[in-house]
């Protein structure tokens, strides 16, 4: 594993639990001004934040909202 995806994976973990303003100050001391590196860090913890938030959901909120989207009620 190369330097910089172990710099990405530790920072990863130790932000991925916290809330927004924890998370942010995490990034701002361990990223260093590093824009490249934060970005990249920033974008594991979306799609984690993203598939947590879909197992949480019940299966049958997200069926329901796909079919309301699909089929739409009419106005009245």
């Amino acid at each position: 594993m190369n330097e910089r995806w172990q710099q990405v994976e530790r920072i990863f973990h130790a932000a991925r639990g916290l809330d927004k303003t924890t998370r942010a100050e995490v990034l701002a001391k361990e990223c260093a001004g590093d824009g490249n590196l934060r970005g990249e860090v920033e974008k594991l913890l979306a799609q984690a934040d993203q598939a947590r938030s879909f197992l949480e959901t019940p299966a049958i909120e997200v069926v329901a909202e796909a079919l309301a989207r699909e089929n739409p009620l009419p106005d009245p």
